[in-house]
C-alpha cells in the first residue's frame, strides 16, 4: 500500500476545549469555592475521561451539563458554551463545539474554563 502511493497517514487534530458557563448558586458566600470547584470537574473531565476515549469519540458535550450540575452550591446551569482551538497549517481557528460536532481525527486538550455567576 505505502509503495504503491494507496496509504495516506493523517495525523489526529488536537482540540484545546474552552468552556464557558453561566450558573445560578444557591449561597454566593461560597462563589469562588464553587467557581474553583466547577473549573476543575471540567478539567478532570477533560483530562481523564474524554483523553480517555478513541480519537474522535472523545468529545460528549451533555457530560459537562452533568459535571457542573453535580457541583455543591450549584443551583441551576443556565448557559454552557464550548470552544475549540487548533492549529492548521499553522493558522490558528477557533470553533464552538456543538452537539451535532463530529470529527473522526480529533483529540482534546484541556484550556481555559470560565465560570460567571447571574
Amino acid at each position: 500500500l505505502i509503495s504503491g502511493g494507496r496509504l495516506h497517514i493523517v495525523p489526529a487534530t488536537e482540540i484545546t476545549v474552552n468552556v464557558s458557563a453561566s450558573v445560578v448558586l444557591k449561597d454566593l458566600d461560597l462563589a469562588a469555592v464553587t467557581q474553583q470547584h466547577i473549573s476543575n470537574g471540567i478539567s478532570t473531565l477533560i483530562n481523564n475521561v474524554w483523553r480517555s476515549r478513541e480519537i474522535g469519540d472523545q468529545i460528549d458535550l451533555t457530560e459537562t451539563y452533568k459535571v457542573i450540575k453535580s457541583v455543591p452550591n450549584v443551583l441551576n446551569v443556565v448557559n454552557i458554551l464550548h470552544e475549540g482551538s487548533y492549529a492548521k497549517s499553522g493558522k490558528q481557528y477557533l470553533v464552538a463545539l456543538e452537539r451535532d460536532f463530529a470529527s473522526p481525527l480529533v483529540t482534546v486538550k484541556n484550556g481555559i474554563h470560565s465560570v460567571k455567576l447571574v
